[in-house]
């Protein structure tokens, strides 16, 4: 196997949060298949595994594609059975250095990164589509499946970082710093939603398996952490009369609420106001001594 990707950066992940899993693959022995505590289910195809200096420099890299698998899917996952929501840090950060090496007997295909709920039900994806005719970058909510109109490049390893906040439900995701998507709905379904699995999948265009392209997905790394959610901070306030505003950064996902008090401990109203791009904006025609804003998890829509 012969592979000619140019390294173009490195990732420091190790910043931020609790660790789930991180590996640059140095731990395990290269050869097909070696990938032990990974799932797969074309076994024996050499469809998948380790092999050493696929780039120079990188020793061990990890590969899904290249021979003849078993199935028309391929799918190769690390299970993680984690529930960020009630480990109390729901948002999910991957981080991989990763690329697809182009075909060489004319026959391209679908490599998606692709994230599973611990009954193994598809939730999302990120898909590196190499086929001509549909080239380019695709994300999946699990329902529907949308163009994003960005490419990747073939050939080279480009950082892909996605994060899910999994309390509201949605995702970004960047490919060498460029934003594919940001803050949409993650998953579409009704699916219960943790991190059960993050892998690997290889989607064959053909229907048959002797139709695969010799295609594959090279990763040099793969990290994956759980932060907590952001404290919501307030920035400042103004009046003018007796019109008021609570100046902070609304975030997608979350609604909030005005209330005041005399005392700023007792006694909460709720009051109407109205959201702006900066805050909320309410009339105080008592002149209440206090307010306060109270963030709120919204319910998930779906796109």
């Amino acid at each position: 196997m012969k592979f000619v990707i140019l390294l173009i950066l490195l990732c420091c992940p190790f910043c931020l949060g609790q660790t789930i899993y991180a590996t640059e693959f140095e731990e395990y022995e290269d050869g097909a298949e070696n990938l032990d505590d990974w799932i797969g289910n074309s076994p024996g195809t050499g469809s998948y595994g380790l092999d050493y200096e696929l780039v120079s420099g990188l020793q061990n890299s990890a590969f899904l594609g290249f021979e003849r698998p078993a199935r028309s899917l391929v799918t190769l996952v690390k299970a993680h059975d984690f529930d960020p929501v009630a480990a109390g840090t729901p948002t999910v950060i991957l981080e991989s250095l990763l690329g697809v090496e182009d075909s060489t007997n004319g026959r391209r295909d679908t490599f998606s990164i692709v994230f599973l709920n611990t009954s193994g039900d598809l939730l999302a994806s990120i898909q590196f589509r190499n086929d001509d005719d549909v080239f380019g970058l695709w994300y999946s909510d699990g329902v529907t499946i949308r163009d994003s109109g960005l490419d990747f490049v073939r050939g080279e390893l480009q950082l892909l970082t996605i994060e899910i906040d999994f309390a509201i439900n949605r995702w970004s995701v960047q490919l060498d710093g460029i934003d594919i998507i940001r803050n949409v709905v993650f998953y579409a379904g009704n699916k219960v939603i943790n991190l059960g699995f993050t892998g690997v999948q290889w989607d064959l265009t053909s229907n048959v398996t002797v139709g695969y392209g010799d295609n594959y997905l090279l990763i040099a790394d793969w990290f994956v952490r759980a932060v907590p959610t952001k404290p919501f901070k307030v920035l400042g306030f103004s009046r003018a009369g007796i019109v008021n505003e609570i100046l902070f950064e609304p975030e997608a996902g979350f609604s909030y609420q005005l209330q005041t008090s005399r005392d700023l401990s007792t006694d909460f109203q709720d009051e109407d106001s109205k959201m702006r791009e900066n805050g909320l904006r309410y009339s105080d025609s008592r002149r209440m001594s206090f307010s306060r804003v109270v963030r709120r998890y919204a319910t998930p829509a779906s796109e």
